[in-house]
């Protein structure tokens, strides 16, 4: 007998003997190894490490599922956010997780065994088996609505074929498209709002046109009356009065049209240095008509010593001219109008319209700023207007850095507006070395010679020292070397930007300073704060506006 054969016993014979065979040692091998994977593969399962086996046979492959194997699948369905569901070919739902009976609004019992076309349309169904019939195995999307618990239900419906022994299921994933409906109704919504806004717009700007160009021969005629040397002084006055009013009313018109831009704080303003209390006469003089139809007295006691801020004279001739108004037309006849002012103890210029008249319930104060807010019905019946006037007002006196505040003991005890700001040091007073400097040394950045050349002979005939640079590399240079009180700076330079010099310089000063653009939108004032700017100034910069702004700016670096 070879060594590399043995006799391995196989079935009985008749008589019961078992037979024998010859093996050789190759075969006998690879029975031990095919035993050897058996016992592995057997405890495998025993141990849990394996959810499926694989048999292969003459008719190919099957796959045999683990008791426990789909568990972990099985509880992730249960728990998604979608509703799952399979379908049988004759259309009965073999199962169905929690989520899509709560779509239904009914029990899970109730849903699983039941026709699909009790819950969807039969057109739907139709669609889908059509749509998987042509599409293969991809997935069909139709879109439709359940009917839900109380009102339908918008879903998007996936739909995917599963083939099973001897059975095509249909499986479908149920998405709730309720927020992406609501979103789309809300973005709808906005566009419409956007659309009318932007046709309010548009009406504004033409009913704007059309009220302006009565006003051009109004004011050309003013002007030349007050040029006249016929005129009698009275007479020339009256003219002075005309222009100065017609002026007033073409700047407001626009924005009293647009109640937005004023109260998000998009009216440009046009700073200069004025002196309140000659506001409050010129509002004054436009009221004195109405007060006199009225049989009303206008008390002035203007007594403050600091009266001059840094402002938009029209602008706040419209907030008092509005104050004074009102003052008027809450009152009775005969009835008085106090304007006052003074310095608080802490310098602040504090300015304060009273009336006699019907008063404010002290319910309607603390919405009295609102807009269209004007108190009672029996109010605004009996007055009228939209309450705008101090929506205006609050908006005009925030941007200059103010507070408006009302005050009334009750109704028919008249009522009381005051106005706060900010002022500058009087003519003449002199500041101790710790308070901000009326004079001051300036570097100013600008490439354009003639800009850079004018802007220091005004700045000069103020009273400040100007060290002028005309690029990015002199600027830097300079202000390494010099103290400075205040930077003016162009944004556009041959070598740079504005915005990159201040990014710089800010890594080692604070001191005030202000940036000097041909452009003037939002977003363009932002960008010259976020450098590190404190003021914008819009090219061309007339005189005034520089004058104020570097004031304000020396004060504010106190």
């Amino acid at each position: 007998m070879s060594d590399n054969t043995a006799i391995v016993p196989s079935a009985s014979n008749e008589q019961g003997q078992p037979n024998h065979h010859w093996v050789s040692s190759s075969e006998l091998l690879a029975l031990k190894q095919k035993l050897r994977e058996a016992q592995e593969t057997l405890e495998a399962i025993q141990s849990g490490d394996v959810d499926a086996v694989v048999v292969s046979s003459e008719e190919g492959s099957h796959i045999y599922t683990l008791n426990g194997a789909e568990e972990p699948y099985r509880i992730f369905v249960e728990q998604m956010q979608e509703g799952a569901v399979t379908v049988s070919e004759e259309g009965l739902v073999l199962y169905c997780n929690r989520k899509f009976s709560e779509f239904l609004g009914l029990p899970l019992e109730k849903v699983i065994s039941s026709p699909l076309a009790d819950h969807f349309e039969e057109s739907v169904w139709k669609s889908i088996r059509h749509g998987l019939s042509q599409a293969g195995t991809t997935a069909v999307k139709v879109e439709t609505s359940l009917p839900g618990s109380g009102r339908p239900l918008p879903v998007l419906i996936t739909a995917s074929t599963l083939m099973t022994v001897g059975e095509e299921i249909t499986c479908l994933v149920v998405t709730d498209l309720s927020d992406q409906k609501r979103n789309e109704t809300l973005t709808l919504a906005r566009d419409v709002a956007e659309a009318a806004n932007h046709s309010k717009d548009s009406f504004l700007a033409v009913l704007s046109h059309e009220l302006r160009t009565p006003l051009t021969p109004a004011l050309m005629a003013a002007s030349l009356l007050e040029r006249d040397p016929a005129l009698t002084d009275q007479s020339r006055e009256l003219a002075v009065m005309i222009r100065r009013n017609v002026e007033v009313e073409t700047r407001l018109i626009d924005d009293l049209l647009d109640l937005t831009r004023i109260t998000q704080g998009k009216i440009q303003l046009r700073k200069e240095i004025i002196d309140v209390h000659k506001i409050i006469r010129d509002a004054a003089a436009v009221c004195q008509a109405e007060l006199d139809d009225h049989g009303q007295h206008l008390s002035l006691e203007l007594v403050a010593a600091r009266s001059q801020i840094v402002g938009d004279p029209v602008r706040i001739q419209q907030v008092l001219w509005n104050l004074i108004r009102n003052a008027s037309k809450f009152s009775g006849r005969a009835k008085q109008v106090f304007i006052t002012s003074e310095n608080t103890a802490d310098g602040t210029l504090r300015v304060a319209v009273r009336d006699e008249g019907v008063g404010i319930p002290e319910d309607i104060l603390p919405r009295l700023f609102s807009p269209f807010e004007q108190g009672s019905e029996e109010i605004t019946r009996r007055f009228g207007g939209l309450g705008l006037g101090l929506v205006i007002s609050k908006s005009i006196v925030e941007l200059h850095d103010g507070r408006i505040e009302a005050f009334s003991e009750g109704q028919d005890r008249g009522s009381r507006f005051e106005l706060s700001f900010q002022p500058l040091p009087a003519k003449g007073e002199k500041r101790s070395p710790e308070g901000s400097p009326n004079k001051g040394t300036i570097l100013l950045v600008e490439d354009n010679s003639d800009s850079r050349l004018t802007m220091t002979i005004l700045l000069n005939s103020l009273g400040y020292a100007v060290e002028g640079a005309k690029d990015l590399r002199t600027a830097l240079s300079s202000s390494e070397d010099r103290n400075f009180d205040l930077v003016i700076s162009d944004i556009g330079l041959p070598d740079g930007t504005g915005y990159e010099f201040m990014r710089e310089f800010r890594t080692r000063s604070k001191i005030p300073s202000i940036a000097v653009s041909g452009y003037g939108q939002n977003e363009d004032i932002e960008k010259a704060l976020e450098a590190g700017f404190n003021y914008h100034l819009v090219k061309p910069v007339d005189s005034r506006s520089l004058e104020a702004t570097v004031l304000k700016a020396l004060l504010s670096g106190s």
